[in-house]
């Protein structure tokens, strides 16, 4: 039973972090993507339909 040095822990925990920042900047990304789409259709929509 070798105990893990405490490195180790603090890299999980960096990885983790990582990893939960960069799901949020992507799904921020997504979301603000998503948003200017909506926005152009709708504009487009209000301008051909005159």
């Amino acid at each position: 039973m070798n105990r893990q040095p405490p490195s180790e822990g603090v890299r999980l925990l960096l990885t983790a972090g990582a990893i939960v920042l960069a799901v949020i900047l992507v799904v921020t990304g997504l979301a603000v993507i998503g948003g200017i789409l909506i926005a152009v259709a709708a504009m487009s929509n209000l301008g051909s339909n005159k």
